[in-house]
This record gives structure tokens, sequence and C-alpha cells, in this order.
């Protein structure tokens, strides 16, 4: 009866066998699915650390090509029309018949602007571009400035009255 119970036992455990196989492939794979997504998580969080170090560089990177310049040359307006602009390092890229209208400095095309006839101020040209800042606002450049020279005017009474 014992060894009738025996080979009872040992159908029943290979019956149950591929049953218990199945269990434990499916903890084990429940482990492994476990681990997996920790190791995902982790490398999420790497990923971010990757993405944080590159748009720092790439910050720096922007903020230290953006190009510096402001010159702000002064001329007589009667220098204009035979201006050397390789004395100030621009080069001429495009004229009409007052002269040029566009030139390039540092990279930079800076456009012929002229004022109206002014008896405080006088008549200038000048050469500017815009420019956007590290903050996205606008700034105006100024290359060079030509200007009539005006004779200085004599100081008014209020002012000298505040003079003495």
């Amino acid at each position: 009866m014992i060894e009738q119970s025996k080979s009872n036992n040992g159908r029943f455990d290979s019956l149950l066998n591929p049953v218990v196989s199945i269990l434990q492939g499916l903890r084990e794979l429940f482990v492994l699915v476990r681990e997996v997504k920790n190791l995902l998580a982790q490398q999420n969080e790497l990923l971010k650390q990757n993405n944080e170090l590159l748009q720092n560089l790439l910050d720096k990177e922007n903020s230290s090509n953006q190009v510096e310049v402001n010159p702000n040359f002064q001329a007589g307006l009667s220098d204009y029309p035979t201006f050397d602009w390789a004395k100030i390092g621009a080069t001429v890229i495009s004229t009409d018949s007052d002269g040029p209208t566009v030139v390039e400095y540092e990279g930079l095309a800076f456009k012929r602007r002229r004022s109206s006839i002014d008896d405080v101020k006088g008549a200038a040209i000048w050469f500017s571009c815009s420019q956007k800042d590290n903050k996205d606002q606008l700034t105006y450049l100024r290359l060079i400035t030509f200007k009539e020279q005006l004779k200085i005017r004599s100081l008014h009474g209020e002012i000298k009255e505040h003079l003495s």
C-alpha cells in the first residue's frame, strides 16, 4: 500500500511538475521584470542628468559665441565719401550712388542710416545693425557715425547764472 501511494505520488508529482515549473518561471520572470524596471529608471535618471549637462554646455557655447561688438567709431561727415573701411576692419558689401550702403564688421552686416538735417544736432550718417542679446532682447549696435562738426554754441543765460 505504501508502495502504491508512492507511485501515485510520483504520478501526481509528474502531473504537477509542469505547473510548478510554470509558476517558478513566472516568479523568476516577475523578478527579472522588476530588475529591468529598476534599470530603466536608473537609465532615465542618467539621461536626464546628461540632458541637463548638455543644455548647460549649449547655453555656455551660445553665450560665448555672442559677438560683443559695439565699436561706435566717430568721423567727420566730409570723411564719408573717401573713408577707408579697412582701417576699422570693415568690408563694403554693397553701394549705391551715394556710397556704401552695407558694410560687414566682425561677421555682422551694418546698414547705412541717415538723420534729417537738424540745426541743433546737424546732419549725420551712421551704420548700425540689430542683434539679440542672451535674453533675446533686441539691441542696436553702431559701427560708425559720420557727423558734421557744428559750431559750439554759447551757453545761454540760465546756465551762466548757475555758474556764477
